[in-house]
């Protein structure tokens, strides 16, 4: 393990510290530690585990295995940086410092904050137990602890109900709730056992998906496989002993009140929140924002109260979409596909730059987000728009078209790009690329 990891750091005070080591704070972190000097850059992460979360939809459908999703936190930690290998129990910007659950003080002239969300399992009544039965048929793809019993579960699937759920709260990583019912149903007619599988798609939205550019393709594909979509539909129990899931039902429906399920298969997108500390600090305000989120300028992501402190990805307030393939799929496509400057992390990176010189940041976030939405087993769609929900597309091409040059680049040149390059901090834009694919005609 590195000499950089330390459970009790004896420097406490670091030109910047990152809160989150995700991909964000990863990414960041190795742009920052090379920039500033050995030492200079603290990251606070208590996982020893770092995975590569849009995977999962993968794994969960046995298309690549768990372990590729996965290296150990200390094998990505960049090399100048320092890894406190705790959790953070309080922020106090007031007096640039933050304290760990094992009591650290530790200091900063600069933060950025990259928390992401929190997965709130037990916020549904009967669904831990069901995930945590392995004879069960109760699967999630958004934890390492439930996504290699997804595919258990796809192949017990003979027969009855098929259903798949989307929660109303934020999610990190909304469109992998349709891209294990688009797996799962490919499966079954792969094997022969469609004609005897009922499919569902249950969600609170009143839409298949936001960007309406993407939704209608969405319909479509939905009506021609035979999928039952239904809009404005929490979950909110699931009973496994009795194979049921009952939810509420919004009165726009026309049917307001509670249905139930039967479920031969039943695959849950958990309800999700910031995490308690940053919902409980000053970064946020929970009265113009119950929820929690760190309130940033969605423009320069820097903090709304603290000039020296920058949030990044899903737990700040940005209005972006939240339906981006994971926090890391949003960054990747973000380098790949935006405008110069628009990348939430080069934004961030040229604003600090800017704020640690004395200067105003003025570089502006664009909302970009990307939604790598898989159809089949080797088709995918490729979803890119921004904060008006603007399709902002990379190629050349319709991508609300699912193609199998997509899901090549979904299964095979993401990962790589990753591990060996994003999370290296060494991709710094593809403003050269986009304009040769568009032939100079978008910069």
């Amino acid at each position: 393990m590195r000499q950089t990891l330390r459970l009790f750091a004896d420097i406490n005070h670091y030109k910047l510290v990152i809160a989150g080591g995700g991909s964000g704070g990863i990414s960041a972190g190795s742009i920052f530690s090379r920039q500033l000097g050995k030492n200079q850059v603290a990251i606070i992460e208590p996982s020893l585990v770092h995975y590569y979360q849009p995977l999962w939809s993968l794994v969960g459908a046995g298309i690549k295995t768990f372990e590729e999703s996965a290296r150990s936190t200390a094998s990505v930690m960049p090399k100048n940086a320092v890894w406190i290998n705790d959790s953070l129990a309080k922020f106090d910007p007031e007096n640039n410092t933050v304290i760990t659950k094992s009591g650290q003080k530790i200091s900063y002239d600069y933060m950025i904050v990259s928390l992401g969300l929190k997965l709130d399992f037990d916020k549904i009544k009967g669904l831990k137990e069901g995930l945590d039965d392995p004879n069960s048929n109760v699967c999630s793809n958004y934890s390492p602890l439930t996504v290699k019993k997804t595919f258990q579960v796809m192949k017990r699937l003979k027969q009855g109900n098929a259903v798949f759920t989307f929660p109303n709260t934020s999610v990190k990583c909304a469109g992998a709730a349709q891209k294990i019912l688009y797996l799962t149903e490919d499966y079954t007619r792969i094997h022969g056992t469609r004609s005897s599988v009922n499919f569902h798609y249950m969600t609170p939205q009143p839409t298949i998906f936001m960007v309406p550019h993407y939704s209608k393709r969405l319909d479509v594909i939905i009506k021609e496989r035979g999928i039952n979509f239904h809009p404005l539909h929490s979950l909110v129990q699931v009973d496994d002993p009795h194979k049921e899931a009952k939810f509420t039902v919004a009165a726009e429906t026309g049917k307001e009140g509670a249905v139930t399920y039967n479920y031969e298969m039943l695959h849950v997108t958990p309800p999700m929140s910031v995490p308690d500390v940053l919902k409980n600090s000053p970064l946020t305000d929970l009265k113009v924002n119950p929820i929690g989120y760190m309130c940033v300028d969605k423009d320069y992501l820097c903090s709304t109260k603290y000039s020296n402190i920058f949030g990044i990805g899903d737990c700040t307030d940005a209005p972006k979409s939240r339906t981006a393939a994971a926090i890391v799929g949003q960054f990747i496509f973000r380098f790949l596909t935006d405008n110069i400057l628009t990348g939430e992390l080069r934004v961030l990176h040229k604003n600090l730059n800017l704020v640690m010189a004395g200067k105003s940041p003025i570089h502006k976030a664009s909302g970009y987000s990307s939604c790598p939405i898989v159809i089949s087993f080797n088709k995918c769609m490729l979803c890119e728009f921004d904060y008006d929900l603007t399709p902002i597309e990379t190629f050349p091409v319709d991508q609300s078209i699912p193609r199998r040059s997509m899901m090549l680049i979904k299964k095979y040149i993401l990962p790589y790009h990753y591990w060996n390059i994003f999370l290296k901090g060494y991709w710094k834009g593809p403003a050269t690329i986009r304009k040769i694919l568009h032939l100079g005609l978008k910069s």
